[in-house]
């Protein structure tokens, strides 16, 4: 499972960077969905990279997939004060897609803040992780 999450991660960063050279400034509807669905899966990610293995076991992370308040809750247990936000931003862009797709300011700003939170997560991955992969090479 480990190292299918440490995948994923990329699967979703690493095109992500690219994102804005894709897009011209009138396409920001573009730019946000694309950053968007990448911030909102990495963060759902993040959740799972800050189980514990029993927590894992148990499958706790369906109850963050099924209800998105909790995992800012879950966030500010395992996580920073800024990774918080960054989730905030991500429920924000969630509850209020219709009325701010076409911002293009806010497009930025959820691409600034996809990538940052890819990051945190990865960061997380690697202080969690990093003696087991250490081992397997």
């Amino acid at each position: 499972m480990l190292d299918g999450v440490r995948q994923d991660l990329r699967f979703f960063i690493v095109p992500l960077t690219r994102a804005p050279a894709q897009y011209r400034r009138e396409e920001a509807n573009l730019l946000l969905n694309e950053a968007f669905v990448s911030a909102k899966m990495v963060m759902n990610l993040g959740v799972i990279i800050a189980m514990k293995p029993s927590e894992l076991h148990a499958m706790k992370y369906l109850e963050y997939i099924e209800d998105k308040q909790k995992v800012a809750d879950f966030y500010r247990q395992r996580y920073s004060r800024g990774a918080v936000q960054m989730v905030e931003m991500v429920l924000f862009v969630r509850a209020n897609y219709q009325s701010i797709k076409s911002d293009s300011q806010i497009a930025s700003q959820m691409f600034h803040t996809a990538l940052a939170l890819g990051e945190v997560v990865q960061q997380k991955f690697f202080e969690n992780y990093q003696a087991h992969f250490s081992r397997i090479g």
